[in-house]
């Protein structure tokens, strides 16, 4: 839904996969670790794309977590197809939201994203998020290049430091 300039879906579109997992591939997945002598410390919905984009994320995270699998379940999200639905439901099953932070205005969005994003609106949805969750850190990242000056650091700091649980850059 985006195209960072600094991703390799922009750099080498050619060269990457472009398929969601199915949910019967999942629950083999969680099913042959539930074999494991020990259960993994992290699993991280993340990779080329936002995991969002599966339909079935909301049934893949369930299973995850019912299962009891493994210790911890994180997502890496950019955000921008968060929605109430998912905002609802992905509160009770993560440990740890990762929000990629891709600018500080709408203008920013379409500059290093090449979308247009009305910025406003996407810091009220983690807003709404940070309110619902539950047991859920949310965490804001951003890229360096997006925060070239000390004002900009500042300006992250700012927008976010209030609504999340975790901070950097």
């Amino acid at each position: 839904n985006l195209e960072c300039k600094f991703c390799p879906q922009h750099i080498l579109p050619e060269h990457i996969v472009k398929k969601n997992m199915d949910l019967d591939t999942f629950k083999k997945l969680i099913d042959d670790i539930k074999l494991f002598k020990t259960k993994p410390k992290v699993m991280r919905f993340c990779g080329l794309g936002d995991p969002l984009f599966n339909k079935k994320f909301l049934e893949i995270l369930e299973y995850a977590a019912k299962s009891k699998a493994i210790e911890k379940l994180e997502l890496i999200t950019n955000g921008i197809l968060l929605n109430d639905n998912l905002i609802s439901n992905i509160v009770h099953y993560l440990d740890r939201i990762i929000i990629s932070i891709e600018g500080l205005s709408s203008e920013d969005y379409k500059n290093f994203t090449l979308r247009n994003v009305d910025f406003e609106k996407f810091v009220k949805k983690i807003e709404i998020l940070s309110k619902k969750k539950s047991k859920s850190k949310i965490h804001a990242k951003i890229h360096n290049s997006a925060v070239q000056t000390n004002e900009r650091k500042e300006l992250f700091f700012k927008t976010f430091s209030k609504i999340v649980d975790e901070i950097y850059i």
